[in-house]
């Protein structure tokens, strides 16, 4: 049976069987929870304290509060809302996340993540169902 492609973008992928993130495959039956988390806000609790640490060193040294100063600002103009898809691997118990500034993106690979997850839940049945029917076959 061919994999069915539902995501394949930045380097992720996701089939009806696999998960692949930069060339490391998880098995799609082996995925227990998924979930999604958008607009996370950025922690700027550092770049705010070294902001005001840079203007109280403006009465020591100005060449030095005018460099912590600089750092302080860009540090926190550069940190983004933080947008990611994760995943409990139930063989190794450990959570991943994917993460991107690009929510459209991550919405994307959630809504493709779902749709292989509910797919492979069915495929599951489905086949415990098939074995049920020859088990009964096989008693008659």
């Amino acid at each position: 049976m061919n994999d069915e492609v539902f995501f394949d973008e930045k380097g992720v992928k996701v089939t009806n069987t696999l998960l692949v993130v930069s060339g490391v495959s998880t098995d799609i039956s082996n995925i227990s929870t998924i979930g999604s988390v958008v607009n996370e806000k950025p922690k700027r609790l550092w770049p705010i304290i070294l902001i005001i640490v840079g203007l109280l060193m403006f009465a020591i040294s100005k060449t030095f509060a005018v460099i912590l100063l600089i750092i302080g600002i860009i540090w926190f103009l550069k940190q983004k809302r933080i947008h990611y898809v994760y995943y409990d691997n139930s063989s190794t118990g450990k959570r991943s996340t994917i993460e991107n500034a690009d929510v459209d993106f991550i919405k994307r690979l959630y809504a493709a993540l779902q749709k292989s997850w509910h797919n492979s839940e069915q495929n599951d049945e489905d086949d415990d169902e098939q074995d049920e029917d020859e088990q009964d076959d096989e008693g008659q």
